[in-house]
């Protein structure tokens, strides 16, 4: 029997408990309320045993197997988290966070802590929508879908009086696209997988938040998938090292005119291999064709209908939100009606659901999941996939919310403890996590509050050593009391830090944040008046740890790992890198990547060649650069083993930097190249 606590006293929360009612194997014994009285009076009309007004409290109650969260949106993240940090299992209510890396934080830590974790998105489980995907090929070759979900909000009368309820205040993460897009988004995702690219617009109302919006998918011509992944796998099965090197990517897609969607889907300890891990794509075909428009609102009812065109038929479903009604009308006149037909109602349909409380059947596979030991992978893609779409939607539109800049990082697993950490300005670090210690190689640049981040992830690292002394590599070094450095790069992480080259920095930042702002639907007076925030800000110059020695040769113990101090000079004078002689992969920072930089005056051309050739001798069956989030493997490390000379390279190209002139160079170029580094190998010298 699996025992639930809700935490939140809305409407429907008190669904959740109707529901449940309705499924074997689990109950609902407790209530949370940051108001006691709130949720003494929960439980009494609901017939609840307990109540709580102290989160932590929740937590740690031990005969308390799973919670349900439907508290306001920007709150689920941290609640989440929190729950699963004790073991909870928590099934939680759409949309899982404010944006794309709350979500990843709420999955790593279900990972780390063995519990199931599930987006309450009550339509991807309900056998309609299965009913769809399942007939969908009978409407032949598809051309348009119109997936519409909009009603006239109870509370919208309140904010036109002057107020501001809770769901249309953005310091909750609200808004039309994430409490009614939503429901759109992710049958979108359910059905036909990954948009190749997006167009969104939507109405701005008073405070920055959206009152109702479009967004317009493109799609492959000839598509047909239900991007179909088991229901659920073994739970805890260990990652094949084939889908760890595909770390379950979300390919990089633009269109021409903006960039949409970009990013990746990291998983962690991920049970299945790579087919399965590819499959959000599988039965696209190459070339454009099908364009799905989603439509939602919360200040006006649109058209319930949603539907989806082929050469053969439409398919009609009568609520999205809801699909329990589905039927397809052919060229020929002919309708195939697959549920919801009443012979009594007008036109032979009816819209009734299949089962009488329709979050019946996402608490029913949430409590198979826990009882078998499986783990809903299926379902931690869509929900990741599609707040990716959400966040890329609301850059176009232009809406912002505060806990967007409360994050600032994004993290991707590498192998089975490997970790490549990304701040918001394309920054990279890399993170190992041993048996015993954890080793964090560079810092990144000082954007975001990095120790925050790694705490709440449960990934603090008890070692940090920098890979050289550049602003890039030791930015964040402030966030940590002990550092190890090169002695050789102390001088050069001195340089970085004075006052001349932070105020370049920070001006080349400001400069970058108006771009991104300028991307938005934002008013020239808004522009004006937008600061940085504290994420997006570099801070170069921010106090200083205590500075260790590193050497040739030293040991790093994690535990099951031990990783050795290798000295590569050439991009800077105390350059290393990190060995693990057991797994033959070289952790190289900026000593060796696709193009190296040699035009620094801490540079040096020969020792480079020498540190080339060394790192021919150690043949290393994968490296792992700064700033790359992948594995190279050896044909790519055999092209990083050729820039040691111009000779046979093309070139030279001029190259500068623009926020630091004195810093320029000749780029020579190897080859140029669409897989593995996805671009140009080859140094650039001064």
């Amino acid at each position: 029997m699996v025992t639930f606590a809700i935490i939140g006293t809305s409407g429907i929360a008190k669904k959740f408990v109707k529901a449940a009612g309705t499924c074997s194997g689990c109950k609902v014994e407790a209530i949370y309320s940051r108001s006691k009285e709130k949720a003494e009076a929960f439980a009494k009309e609901q017939g609840l045993e307990r109540c709580f007004d102290d989160l932590e409290a929740l937590a740690a109650d031990e005969d308390i197997d799973a919670v349900y969260i439907a508290s306001p949106n920007s709150l689920h993240c941290r609640q989440a988290i929190q729950m699963m940090n004790h073991g909870k299992h928590v099934l939680c209510e759409k949309p899982l966070a404010s944006n794309r890396r709350g979500v990843e934080l709420m999955f790593h830590s279900a990972r780390e802590n063995h519990v199931v974790f599930m987006e309450a998105m009550r339509n991807l489980h309900d056998p309609g929508l299965r009913i769809v995907k399942e007939n969908l090929h009978k409407v032949g070759k598809m051309r348009h879908a119109e997936i519409n979900y909009g009603k006239y909000s109870s509370k919208y009368d309140d904010f036109l009086a002057g107020n501001l309820p809770n769901i249309f205040n953005k310091e909750f993460s609200t808004g039309a696209l994430m409490d009614m897009g939503v429901y759109c988004v992710e049958p979108m995702v359910d059905i036909f997988g990954m948009p190749r690219s997006i167009e969104a617009c939507c109405e701005m109302l008073r405070g920055g938040i959206d009152g109702e919006g479009q967004i317009t998918a493109k799609y492959p011509i000839g598509i047909y998938t239900t991007a179909l992944f088991e229901e659920g796998v073994d739970m805890w099965a260990n990652s094949s090292a084939a889908a760890n090197r595909e770390n379950i990517a979300i390919r990089k897609k633009e269109t021409q005119t903006k960039k949409a969607c970009e990013g990746q889907t990291c998983l962690s300890d991920s049970n299945v291999d790579a087919e399965e891990s590819a499959g959000i794509s599988a039965g696209m075909d190459e070339a454009t064709g099908l364009e799905v428009v989603l439509r939602y609102s919360k200040i006006r009812d649109l058209p319930v209908e949603s539907i989806i065109e082929g050469d053969a038929g439409t398919m009609h479903i009568a609520t999205i939100s809801n699909p329990d009604c589905v039927y397809i009308d052919y060229k020929d006149g002919s309708r195939e009606i697959f549920c919801g037909a009443d012979d009594s109602a007008q036109g032979g349909l009816r819209a009734g659901s299949l089962h009488p409380e329709n979050m019946h059947y996402e608490i029913v596979h949430f409590i198979d999941l826990i009882q078998n030991g499986k783990y809903p992978l299926k379902y931690e893609m869509y929900s990741k996939i599609s707040m990716e779409i959400m966040d890329e939607a609301r850059r176009q539109c232009g809406i912002a919310f505060p806990a967007d800049e409360q994050l600032g990082f994004k993290i991707c697993q590498l192998s089975e403890d490997i970790f490549h950490i990304e701040d918001s300005t394309g920054v990279g670090a890399v993170l190992i996590r041993g048996s015993g210690k954890i080793l964090l190689f560079d810092t990144m640049s000082g954007v975001g509050d990095l120790k925050s981040y790694l705490e709440e992830m449960n990934l603090m690292p008890d070692y940090v050593v920098n890979s050289h002394g550049h602003y890039d590599h030791t930015g964040g070094n402030h966030w940590f009391e002990e550092v190890y450095l090169h002695e050789a790069d102390r001088e050069l992480l001195n340089l970085w830090r004075e006052k001349e080259i932070s105020d370049k920095l920070l001006a080349k930042t400001n400069q970058q944040w108006q771009k991104k702002l300028k991307r938005t639907k934002l008013s020239a007076e808004e522009l004006r008046n937008s600061r940085i925030p504290e994420y997006f800000t570099m801070k170069p110059g921010a106090g200083q740890a205590k500075l260790l020695d590193v050497y040739e040769g030293m040991e790093f113990d994690l535990g099951n790992s031990i990783w050795k101090v290798l000295e590569f000079p050439g991009h800077s004078w105390g350059s290393i890198a990190l060995w693990n002689e057991d797994k033959r992969i070289l952790l190289s920072g900026d000593a060796f990547v696709p193009v190296a930089c040699l035009f620094f005056p801490e540079s040096d051309l020969e020792q480079h060649k020498r540190s080339t050739q060394k790192l021919r001798e150690l043949a290393p069956k994968a490296l792992i650069a700064a700033h790359y989030p992948m594995l190279f493997e050896e044909r790519e490390i055999d092209l990083l083993l050729q820039c040691d000379s111009v000779e046979g390279m093309q070139g030279p190209f001029s190259f500068a930097y623009d926020f630091l002139p004195e810093y320029t160079g000749n780029v020579y170029i190897l080859k140029s190249i669409d897989k593995g580094f996805g671009g140009p190998v080859g140094m650039i010298i001064s």
